[in-house]
């Protein structure tokens, strides 16, 4: 009997610390892959100023907030002025060659038809001959319309130079 107690007791202390707790939370689901995919297709839009695929993924009126002037594009059409506004900033720093790389497993929070998302990137370029790299986060507020996640706000974060 000295034996089957002590058995007894470290079993139901393995049952105890070993399974969830009744009101446990869910391991959530993974992210919509039309959310996290939008990075990249904002990025290839972006360096290419491909004014169509932005304004297919975002919303009629959005914001945009990037690091070079006028700093901020809002209302309608916002997205693709950004991209316009991009070209003549790369043309005018003599910036050639941009690429983006989308690092994976962006942050996504969603709550209904609003998603929140923010995703590291490393922005590879030219400037004046030299290669320059920079790193940052861009941070995305969607709303999904016509079955479709959309960008209504958009802001880049350099990390550093």
């Amino acid at each position: 009997m000295r034996i089957v107690r002590p058995l007894f007791a470290t079993l139901g202390l393995a049952v105890l610390f070993c399974t969830a707790p009744a009101g446990a939370a869910p391991t959530p689901a993974p992210p919509d892959p039309a959310i996290t995919a939008l990075p990249g297709k904002m990025v290839a839009a972006l360096v290419a100023n491909d004014a169509a695929t932005l304004r297919a993924n975002c919303a009629a009126s959005a914001t945009v907030v990037d690091e070079f002037a006028p700093y901020v594009w809002s209302g309608a059409d916002a997205c693709a002025k950004w991209a316009a506004a991009f070209k003549a900033f790369a043309a005018q720093m003599k910036i050639t060659n941009p690429k983006g790389t989308v690092k994976p497993n962006p942050l996504v929070d969603i709550s209904g038809n609003r998603a929140y998302m923010t995703a590291q990137l490393r922005f590879d370029a030219t400037m004046a001959g030299k290669p320059v790299p920079e790193e940052g986060t861009w941070t995305f507020v969607l709303v999904k319309s016509g079955g479709a996640w959309k960008v209504t706000n958009l802001a880049w974060g350099t990390l550093h130079r």
